[in-house]
């Protein structure tokens, strides 16, 4: 499991890095306002911004992907293996006692609630 863990982790990393790349890369509104409107799509800045959006999705779904399986990889989810529960002693040991003196208590009361 280790090995695995250490490749979605390089993975991980490297979308990281590239997703910040590309949302670097994204022109702004006003970008393309301040090149005059036809001006931006001349070089084909319509095409380019739709391609960086388009990657920046997939790797946003990427990302998403990793972390989730990053976190059941860590708490152990994926592993398929139970840990057993650790068992708790519930017993109460309580102190001996005389048989005569509790018999003898119980039974003379007992019997004279019943008598009267």
């Amino acid at each position: 499991m280790a090995l695995i863990y250490g490749i979605l982790m390089v993975f991980f990393l490297l979308t990281c890095l590239l997703m910040i790349l590309v949302i670097l890369l994204q022109p702004g509104k006003s970008d393309v306002a301040a090149l005059g409107g036809a001006a931006g799509n001349f070089m084909g800045g319509g095409g380019a911004a739709t391609f960086l959006t388009k990657l920046t999705t997939g790797l946003a779904v990427t990302y998403m992907i990793l972390v989730i399986a990053l976190g059941k990889l860590a708490t152990g989810a994926l592993t398929g293996v139970a840990e057993p529960e650790p068992t708790v002693d519930t017993t109460i040991s309580l102190p001996a006692t005389t048989d005569g003196a509790t018999d003898a208590g119980s039974d003379d009361s007992a019997g004279d609630s019943a008598g009267e």
